[in-house]
């Protein structure tokens, strides 16, 4: 590889950082954003015709699942909204597994995969 390369694998490098690390910066840059019970720390957006959720942190005082029913109804509106057909939520360094419970994510229609300390999870919208 010539010094051109190095140098364009070098600053590729710079620019990679592991999803976790860079939602949690994110979200500490930002207020949540508030769905029905919840506070819901990280960033959003279409990828593609993909709504994509990058959660660091999901927190409430009324823990109930129909709580959470409607907080992932409302997400699963905003991607519709946003013209998108699949919604995949992404959930970095997992502590209390709630919705990022492999059972409850398949009960609400979601497929679930862990990764490392998060997990994905993934729907095709209606």
């Amino acid at each position: 590889m010539g010094i051109a390369g190095e140098l364009a694998e070098k600053e590729a490098k710079n620019y990679l950082v592991p999803m976790a690390e860079e939602t949690l910066n994110q979200a500490a840059r930002n207020l949540p954003e508030r769905i029905g019970e919840y506070s819901i720390y990280g960033t959003q957006g279409l990828v593609g015709n993909t709504y994509t959720r990058n959660i660091f942190l999901m927190e409430t005082s009324n823990k109930s699942l129909s709580g959470l029913r409607s907080t992932i109804s409302t997400m699963e509106k905003q991607a519709v909204k946003s013209g998108a057909n699949k919604i995949s939520i992404y959930g970095a360094a997992v502590i209390n597994e709630g919705f990022l419970n492999p059972n409850i994510a398949r009960r609400f229609g979601y497929s679930f995969e862990k990764i490392g300390e998060g997990a994905i999870l993934q729907k095709t919208l209606k």
